[in-house]
């Protein structure tokens, strides 16, 4: 009996150290993974830091890897209607552009699973258009009796390029609050917005447009695969 006892007693201590080992290794797997999984804060990074990542991606994505047709492009910082560093626009030579949103990073590692699942990412930079393409071309547009037209005429180079906007803020936006794919291109000028689908002036109140806004496309940033801009 008491040799029973003995062998049950050795069955029991290796069976503890192989859970214990194997806790050790769980653990460590776990700290691994979220010292390696840390998000970012965009805030960690200065506005003319953000515009060479994203210069960089550019470069590696759409010249480097997909060749797209384009010899030079040009990063400029784009704001929203606190003056915050939110966007970026890339003009590409000789035409096409997109634009980028800031964001932080997803807050965990199990986030990031749980968002890799349903196919969204967790990158800092999220492309307006599905990867590595360009924006489609738009046209000019304006208000008549509350409904939104549109001329005739067509542009592949960004709202801010087509009016020659160079040493002035660029802004994006927002004409409608529930809706964030509404964004129009403006400029600020003594104290009012150009909205440069149109070239009307307009104010906010609340952080919304006083007047209805020409709006000649819309703008998705989705967070899914298809529309972010890996490093």
């Amino acid at each position: 009996m008491k040799k029973v006892f003995q062998v049950l007693y050795k069955m029991l201590v290796v069976i503890l150290c192989i859970i214990s080992t194997f806790d050790i290794v769980f653990l460590s797997v776990i700290f691994f993974d979220y010292c390696n999984a840390r998000p970012e804060k965009a805030s960690k990074y200065t506005e003319q830091e953000h515009l060479q990542r994203i210069s960089d991606r550019i470069e590696k994505h759409y010249v480097e890897i997909n060749n797209y047709p384009i010899y030079d492009f040009e990063v400029f910082p784009v704001y929203d209607i606190n003056d915050e560093f939110k966007y970026a626009l890339v003009e590409f030579k000789p035409y096409g552009y997109v634009y980028v949103y800031i964001t932080d990073e997803r807050n965990s590692s199990s986030d990031k699973r749980k968002f890799k699942e349903f196919g969204y990412s967790t990158c800092m930079y999220f492309l307006s258009t599905i990867q590595y393409e360009i924006e489609d071309p738009w046209s000019p547009s304006y208000v008549e009796d509350e409904k939104i037209k549109f001329k005739e005429e067509e542009y592949y180079n960004s709202p801010f390029s087509v009016n020659n906007i160079e040493n002035e803020k660029r802004y994006l936006i927002s004409v409608d609050p529930l809706r964030s794919v509404y964004l129009v291109p403006a400029v600020k000028r003594n104290g009012k917005y150009i909205n440069l689908y149109s070239n009307d002036e307009f104010t906010l109140e609340n952080g919304s447009p006083t007047t209805k806004q020409a709006v000649s496309k819309t703008l998705y940033f989705s967070g899914f695969y298809f529309n972010f801009l890996e490093a």
